[in-house]
């Protein structure tokens, strides 16, 4: 896929490694807000991100993240 194609991201989340049961657009934006994620102090989350077309065609998963809330 080429940068002319890209019709933006998409970024997966989820408590569970390689489970993402929430999903976001981004848009062609390089960075997202996830609000409202109602998370409890020491808790973890996951996050994979994919690109997408204009015609809807997507990317597989990027590497998972993991980030731990303090």
């Amino acid at each position: 896929m080429s940068p002319s194609e890209i019709g933006g991201y998409r970024v997966y989340y989820g408590t569970s490694s390689g489970t993402y049961l929430d999903s976001i657009e981004a848009g062609t934006a390089t960075s997202v807000l996830v609000s409202d994620l109602n998370l409890p102090a020491n808790d973890t989350y996951y996050v994979s991100v994919t690109v997408f077309t204009d015609g809807g065609l997507e990317s597989g998963r990027s590497n998972e993240l993991e980030i731990h809330v303090r």
